[in-house]
């Protein structure tokens, strides 16, 4: 994979002039995953902050695996655009339909590369029984039940709960889970955090026949906090190991490594030894000539929605 990656590389690269700036970024690493999988709702109901039901919708997984089986790749972004309602209906029952909500104080859409806890807040959630005066409080006790969740050896299985606020800011930060999930390696190697949607162990290993068995089930491979950038041309100064830097600072870097002026007010701030020539900013904010202002519509918004989740980026509400 890695050959036939560096090899696209190259064929892109031949092609362009040679007075080319060239980056390779990813906002994230990856890393092998072990045999052991966690489940954090079912941790959340051994320790009384969530609830099952057992009227969950049983058919629900079975016709999304069908669905994802027999359409087409190319058809499935045409038909996620066309009927997001549907798919958002379909994801949801199987992402969340095992879950009684009057008996929750918190549960975890449980992504297997970023997993995140919510607080099921009167008023915010569709059944919320979280008073906002109790909000932090319920947060204290869902850290404390995760900070003390154990493999059978005694080993943790999160080696740290975020607050949100303690890793992201802006005016969006109300919209991301109350709670960040960062999981243990272990020896080397990461745990797959898969759904439950039904009580049973918390953690498990996996059988012989789910190795590999790809996104949902048995992960060969796991997201990492440390992505990578790396960088050639005329405006980089060829240093080697950059060292550690921000991911809000490779757009500035770029932008000061092919002469464009940073513009006032962007997050991050330009990795100077990796120049060849100190960077320019942006002192009058004039806007770019012809450009359309935004589209500002549900319907753009749902297109776009529906792209995301076709990637696999975006998880349907419930």
């Amino acid at each position: 994979m890695y050959r036939a990656l560096d090899d696209a590389l190259g064929t892109l690269v031949a092609e362009l002039p040679p007075d080319a700036t060239v980056a390779v970024v990813s906002d994230h690493g990856s890393g092998g995953a072990s045999d052991l999988v966690v489940y954090p709702n079912r941790r959340l109901y051994e320790c009384g902050l969530l609830g099952f039901t057992d009227a969950a919708p049983w058919w629900a997984a079975g016709a999304r695996k069908a669905a994802l089986g027999v359409v087409p790749l190319g058809l499935q972004g045409r038909l996620l655009r066309a009927l997001p309602a549907a798919a958002g209906a379909l994801e949801a029952s199987v992402r969340f339909g095992g879950i009684d909500w009057a008996g929750t104080a918190a549960y975890s859409e449980e992504l297997d590369y970023a997993p995140g806890v919510w607080i099921n807040r009167a008023g915010r959630e569709p059944g919320g029984t979280v008073a906002p005066r109790d909000y932090e409080a319920v947060r204290v006790r869902v850290i404390d039940a995760l900070a003390s969740w154990r493999h059978a050896d005694g080993r943790p299985v999160v080696a740290r709960v975020w607050r949100r606020e303690e890793v992201l800011h802006g005016d969006c930060v109300d919209r991301a889970p109350d709670l960040l999930l960062e999981l243990a390696l272990v020896d080397g190697y990461s745990p797959s955090c898969l759904r439950s949607g039904t009580p049973g162990p918390s953690v498990r290993r996996l059988e012989t026949h789910e190795y590999g068995a790809g996104k949902g089930s048995g992960m060969n491979g796991a997201h990492r906090r440390d992505g990578v950038v790396a960088m050639a041309g005329p405006g980089v100064r060829a240093i080697g190991d950059l060292g550690a830097c921000d991911v809000v600072d490779v757009v500035p870097t770029l932008l000061a490594a092919i002469g464009t002026p940073i513009p006032d007010g962007l997050d991050g701030v330009a990795c100077a030894r990796a120049l060849t020539a100190p960077p320019r900013f942006e002192t009058d904010r004039v806007p770019p000539p012809n450009v359309a202002p935004p589209r500002d519509d549900a319907a753009a918004d749902a297109e776009i929605a529906a792209r995301l989740a076709a990637l696999g980026y975006v998880e349907a509400a419930r």
